[in-house]
């Protein structure tokens, strides 16, 4: 009765992974960690339940199946929220931390307002792909102002990132049995890995005397 059985198996894997990730960030210092602490763990529980759904939805009540697809989606813009307050949080402070606080804020709302009256995907590809593109923008400003060592490692995980969302969009398949979401979930798994490792770095201090 499993559907997708690779879909289920990726997801999974990748639920492992950021549960385990969320977890060691628990013990770096600092807000911006606690942050992605928090956005790890979100995403570990989307990947629970879109495994789940992928996998079970034949054999699972309807009911159950849209209640894992809705903590999917919830799950999904909690985990983009924690993540991209925690890169404000790293990079930004005063007027410009508190403007991008907003800005994750009002976009958060922006996605639960969409996913309320649909249940398509692609508002979680948006919202991700806003959270990605901000993120960005804050570490390339920073990198002019200040170096921070976790800035390479998370430009190149949202490089990587960037990368699993094409393929996503692409509905590119390798066999019958691997489509587009089992790659995305593999490419994404070494997204996160990148991210993990520029979390370990966030409790490193730095000179920030001409942070924004």
């Amino acid at each position: 009765m499993i559907v997708e059985p690779v879909t289920m198996a990726t997801d999974y894997v990748l639920a492992i992974a950021n549960a385990y990730f969320g977890w060691h960030l628990l013990r770096v210092s600092g807000r911006p960690a606690k942050f992605w602490s928090s956005g790890f763990l979100a995403l570990s529980v989307a990947a629970a339940a879109g495994g789940s759904y992928h996998g079970l939805r034949a054999a699972l009540d309807p009911g159950i199946v849209a209640v894992l697809w809705q903590t999917a989606e919830f799950a999904i813009g909690i985990g983009s929220l924690c993540l991209l307050l925690g890169v404000a949080e790293l990079y930004a402070s005063g007027r410009w931390l508190t403007g991008l606080r907003v800005l994750a804020l009002a976009k958060f709302l922006v996605y639960m307002v969409n996913i309320a009256g649909s249940d398509e995907y692609v508002f979680a590809i948006y919202d991700s792909g806003v959270t990605v593109a901000v993120s960005i923008a804050i570490a390339l400003v920073a990198l002019r102002l200040w170096h921070h060592p976790s800035t390479g490692w998370l430009l190149a995980g949202y490089g990587v990132s960037i990368l699993a969302a094409f393929v996503q969009l692409s509905g590119l398949r390798l066999s019958e049995h691997f489509n587009h979401n089992d790659l995305y979930h593999l490419i994404q798994l070494i997204a996160m890995t990148l991210f993990f490792r520029a979390g370990l770095d966030f409790g490193k201090a730095t000179n920030r005397s001409r942070r924004p």
